[in-house]
């Protein structure tokens, strides 16, 4: 048996470090996986068991992707619009001479110290 699974090793091994280097956020899944379907080989008993319960790990992992997915796409949106705000800010004060923090330019300054 060990000996059939060799290759099956060696090849989620070569995966396996080539997401932690090129993928790492991905290796916990590719762990997942590799085990789900190396479970039921080495212990063929728990197979029946195991399949239910990988199926509700899935499930709940596609549902709590979804919502994070979705939340960041949310914070996405409004990052875009709180930036269009301050561009759309910057070129009004470009228009009437303000500067940054206030002032109307070097004259303002000046006219201050007066």
């Amino acid at each position: 048996m060990a000996s059939e699974m060799a290759p099956q090793l060696g090849a989620a091994a070569v995966v396996a470090i080539a997401t932690a280097v090129l993928l790492p956020e991905f290796l916990p899944a590719v762990l997942i996986g590799a085990g789900a379907t190396l479970v039921p080989r080495l212990l063929p008993g728990v197979g029946s068991t195991f399949r239910p319960m990988m199926k509700t790990m899935v499930r709940a992992g596609f549902a709590a992707f979804s919502t994070v997915q979705s939340l960041a796409a949310e914070a996405g949106e409004q990052l875009q619009d709180v930036l269009a705000e301050v561009q759309a800010e910057q070129r009004t004060r470009g228009e009437h001479g303000a500067h940054p923090g206030g002032t109307r330019g070097p004259e303002a300054g000046s006219a201050a110290a007066h």
